[in-house]
């Protein structure tokens, strides 16, 4: 297990975990912009509950040596999550670089993906 997919791991699970409470919580920012997307707050709920879960299956893959393929999968889903994203935030009228937000944690799951795999 490399230095670097501890620390993507650790950083990626307390982005994601934050930010999905945040979404649970149903937090004014969180209510604008599911309401910028077009989302119901209701189901940006469940988008922050995947994000929990995410975050924690990426926990549990770095603890548990075993759990490697939930950390796996945990970022993947995050993946497609961000890559999600991104099409919402175009198709809303976003110009491409207002996607950066949702580009970079994309693109450090991917590698924890990869670094996941490579363990």
């Amino acid at each position: 297990m490399s230095l670097a997919y501890i620390i993507l791991t650790i950083i990626l699970a307390i982005v994601f975990f934050g930010v999905g409470v945040a979404k649970v919580l149903r937090v004014p920012q969180m209510r604008e912009l599911a309401s910028q997307a077009k989302f119901s707050v209701n189901s940006y709920v469940v988008i922050g509950v995947l994000e929990i879960a995410a975050a924690a299956g990426l926990v549990l893959g770095l603890v548990y040596h075993r759990l490697a393929p939930l950390a796996a999968a945990a970022a993947t889903g995050l993946t497609l999550l961000m890559i999600g994203a991104i099409i919402v935030l175009l198709r809303a009228g976003n110009k491409p670089k207002d996607c950066v937000p949702a580009v970079v944690p994309g693109v450090l799951s991917a590698v924890a993906v990869w670094l996941t795999l490579a363990v």
